[in-house]
């Protein structure tokens, strides 16, 4: 795995237009970019991405700047595509004949084979980028340029999907190899219309699934009540499809919850010497002090107590 990190940041207002120019061209994606004239004050570039084997997963911040592939930049033959998940405000695009604003919780897939424009006013976006044989859909230049709505089961499996990988990523891990197949497979499923199936999803939807699941714990541990209900529904599915998903995982929810809480509750103990053992078993969800010592104990060895040095 190879990263990429490149952010205005660092450089002088002056350049950073002609950098993101010449960073844009040369190094991302053979592209015409520059500052939105009536936006230049908020100009701004933060972008990392990994290379795994074949696929890029990307997260990138952008204010003020377009983007487009003219017919002239076409000649590079790249006929990737790129799928982007605006995950914060929205991003507007005039791709393959429509024209689309999407929103955060929504997505779009972009054949690079085919002249694009886009124009990033404020936006923190995911992006995949999958070679074209990668993708397990019948055509899918006639699908690039079409968004999708937040909310559908397909993207919100996807996006929970990207986010664990990202995680991975942002950590200095390198994803398993299993993984590039899955984002192809779901990100086929999430842009394929509902009488074009897509192939070889199922592993995809499992896995994506159990993040999901880890997502949604890892964001509302703390809650006291917190149950497989709740974030199934959070999910955008059923209670019994998170569970069979979990348990073809060989992993069981109240253990994933209780592992959250209790790796949590490791790190406030460590990291807060002032909040009392009662304070912390609270703050991460346990309402009943001698169960959460005993769950602490099983766990790693020692009392919350132990831990702390006395």
């Amino acid at each position: 795995m190879s990263v990429l990190r490149l952010s205005t940041d660092v450089l002088p207002e002056a350049d950073r237009a002609s950098w993101f120019a010449d960073e844009m061209g040369a190094r991302l994606t053979s592209a015409r970019a520059g500052v939105l004239p009536e936006e230049a004050r908020s100009f701004r570039v933060d972008w990392m991405h990994a290379a795994l084997s074949r696929t890029v997963v990307g997260r990138t911040h952008l204010a003020g700047a377009y983007v487009e592939r003219t017919p002239a930049c076409l000649a590079d033959g790249d006929d990737d595509f790129t799928y982007f998940l605006p995950l914060r405000w929205s991003a507007r695009w005039r791709h393959n004949g429509h024209a689309q604003t999407v929103n955060a919780g929504g997505g779009m897939l972009i054949a690079h084979a085919r002249p694009v424009e886009s124009w990033w006013s404020r936006t923190e976006v995911g992006l995949i980028r999958l070679p074209r044989a990668a993708l397990p859909v019948h055509r899918p230049e006639a699908l690039a340029g079409l968004a999708q709505a937040a909310g559908s089961p397909a993207l919100r499996l996807l996006r929970a999907y990207y986010r664990s990988i990202w995680r991975m990523v942002a950590a200095g891990e390198t994803p398993p190899a299993a993984s590039e197949r899955h984002l192809a497979e779901l990100v086929a499923a999430a842009v394929a219309p509902p009488d074009q199936p897509t192939r070889g999803a199922r592993q995809a939807r499992t896995e994506a699934r159990v993040a999901a699941v880890r997502e949604i714990v890892a964001r509302r541990y703390a809650e006291p009540g917190l149950d497989m209900a709740q974030v199934a529904a959070g999910v955008g599915l059923s209670a019994r499809s998170c569970y069979a998903a979990l348990e073809a995982a060989e992993l069981s929810f109240s253990a994933l919850l209780a592992a959250t809480r209790l790796d949590r509750a490791r790190e406030l103990l460590r990291g807060q010497p002032r909040l009392g053992v009662l304070d912390v078993a609270l703050a991460v969800g346990f309402t009943d002090l001698s169960h959460f010592n005993r769950r602490f104990k099983a766990r790693f060895g020692m009392t919350p107590r132990e831990m702390r040095g006395g």
